[in-house]
């Protein structure tokens, strides 16, 4: 077994290269982060065989990504919670070869989900969307951050983006969207292709731009310390 002190994306890949690592787990952040290195230095890491992943969503786009660059290795999804005893659901290797085949976009979306059972789509997938706290109230209208996320990475200029809710006097929360880019774009750009994707209540009302989003040790969204900054810059 190797243990890295803590996580850097290069250190990571030349690690489990030069290793000859065949079995590891990652968060959906730290996915992204190892394919960029993979590409850039053009590894393939043709040891590994089984890479576990979970802790936090993942994107679609980016489990397709990893399972055209890692054609090899089988990828397994699990979810579970601290009181049901750790895993209650698994999305399996035969699941992520299923989906990557198939042409029925009902089945390839099952690439975001957890595996089978709660939401669940009418083949009983389970769809983690996020923490319930994190669910954007819109004028009565639920809205999950993520769905907008998963649009707003489709645009080429998008490197990362987190959408939080922040209080609204009008409509309770309003969408705002903070993001990384890899070339310049304007924010109205950005809610507009929200707008032409999803209903017009989802697109965000305001966009911010970082160099970085903040992440804890494990690979994890702080996104309450986001909205936090926000609502005091807001403040002030």
């Amino acid at each position: 077994m190797i243990q890295l002190h803590q996580f850097s994306a290069d250190a990571w890949v030349e690690t489990a290269d030069r290793g000859g690592a065949t079995h590891a787990m990652l968060v959906p952040t730290m996915l992204g982060r190892v394919l960029d290195v993979m590409e850039r230095r053009a590894v393939s890491l043709p040891k590994l065989r089984h890479l576990s992943y979970g802790g936090g969503r993942m994107p679609a786009t980016l489990i397709e990504r990893a399972l055209e660059r890692l054609p090899h290795v089988d990828f397994v999804n699990a979810y579970g919670l601290t009181e049901t005893s750790s895993t209650i659901a698994v999305l399996t290797p035969d699941d992520h070869r299923t989906c990557t085949a198939s042409d029925d976009p009902a089945v390839r979306r099952r690439l975001g989900s957890v595996g089978r059972h709660g939401w669940m789509d009418d083949g009983g997938y389970l769809f983690v969307e996020g923490r319930l706290d994190d669910v954007i109230v819109r004028g009565g209208e639920n809205i999950s951050p993520g769905e907008v996320e998963d649009v707003l990475r489709l645009h080429d200029a998008v490197a990362d983006v987190a959408v939080l809710g922040v209080p609204d006097d009008e409509w309770g929360e309003k969408v705002v969207a903070v993001v990384v880019t890899r070339t310049p774009v304007e924010g109205q750009a950005l809610s507009d292709w929200v707008r032409a994707r999803l209903r017009s209540t989802k697109a965000p009302e305001q966009v911010r731009f970082r160099d970085a989003l903040p992440y804890n040790e494990t690979g994890k969204l702080l996104r309450r310390r986001l909205k936090a900054e926000f609502i005091s810059m807001a403040d002030a």
